[in-house]
């Protein structure tokens, strides 16, 4: 008989699923199931066929089972596969999705987050950036990103998960919602989400004191449950995250300060570098756009450009 699950954890070629419809006969429990092989090439482009989030059809033998359909999905966070060709889909069917960041060890990179925040508006995401560490370092540069971003109209959250500073107020935005945790590695992801739910006991690790740069302890994506309702979708850390875009020519859409002036460049196709009359520019030199975020949208331009040439 054929039963509807989510997919809460995957490695390799197995998949935990766990039921999501009350039956008397299965009950709410989870099952490892394999993925049929006609799903490998059913979706073209994508690195992984299925991803923890989606919702499937999978059948039982005994205690185990099959993944015979995967359901259409309501959204996605994805970014470039280490091939930079094909879509790495790392959560489906989520709610938002928070950026945790540091303030050192490693360091706050804004580059960074702006490629984050541009690949959830590129996807209608609903984003947040959560600045842990605060206990370490609580300089000008911290503050400077939290009353930049803050502006732009993103939740920004300063924790601690060694004191608890900010962590309730983190709390509120997790409540009875599927978020996806994602960030470089060492900033501290495993340890909120333990300080937030206590008894996951998710494994921690040190930072690499020759590169300063974290070791990796998620290992692979997993729905975690909170008490509070709704999940946390702990992914492994990346140094690098490759914004899917279809084209350019899209980036300065999606920079929401950037919208206002887009219609008002002489050109059509103003890429807001040495064209006359440019708009973006001229609202970077009054002050409405700051520096480090123009440098972001040429530095990101220019990658996708080469991508686009290559490929």
């Amino acid at each position: 008989m054929k039963q509807i699950g989510q997919v809460i954890r995957g490695h390799g070629s197995h998949y935990i699923v766990k039921n999501i419809v009350k039956n008397t006969e299965v009950g709410d429990e989870t099952y490892t199931c394999r993925l049929r092989g006609k799903f490998r090439i059913q979706r073209q482009g994508e690195s992984n066929p299925i991803a923890v989030g989606d919702l499937v059809e999978f059948s039982l033998w005994r205690d185990e089972g099959a993944i015979e359909k995967i359901l259409p999905r309501r959204s996605k966070l994805s970014r470039l596969a280490p091939d930079q060709r094909l879509e790495h889909v790392l959560v489906a069917n989520l709610d938002q999705v928070a950026m945790i960041t540091s303030t050192k060890q490693p360091k706050l990179n804004f580059n960074l987050i702006d490629r984050f925040l541009m690949a959830a508006e590129y996807q209608d995401l609903r984003a947040a950036i959560c600045i842990n560490k605060i206990d370490l370092k609580n300089d000008k540069k911290v503050q400077t990103a939290q009353r930049l971003y803050s502006e732009l109209g993103y939740s920004v959250f300063l924790t601690s998960a060694v004191t608890g500073q900010g962590i309730d107020q983190f709390k509120s935005y997790l409540a009875e919602k599927l978020t996806v945790f994602t960030g470089q590695s060492g900033v501290g992801k495993s340890s909120l989400l333990n300080k937030i739910e206590p008894g996951l006991g998710l494994r921690v690790g040190d930072i690499c004191r020759k590169s300063r740069k974290g070791r990796h302890t998620t290992v692979c994506t997993e729905l975690l449950p909170l008490s509070i309702s709704g999940y946390a979708a702990d992914t492994p850390g990346f140094r690098e995250f490759g914004l899917l875009t279809a084209h350019p020519d899209e980036i300065d859409n999606l920079l929401p300060e950037f919208r206002p002036y887009l219609m008002q460049c002489r050109f059509n196709d103003c890429r807001h570098g040495a064209e006359p009359e440019c708009a973006v520019k001229s609202a970077l030199l009054r002050g409405d756009i700051l520096p480090s975020r123009y440098q972001s949208y040429q530095k990101i331009f220019e990658e996708m450009k080469t991508k686009q040439k290559l490929y």
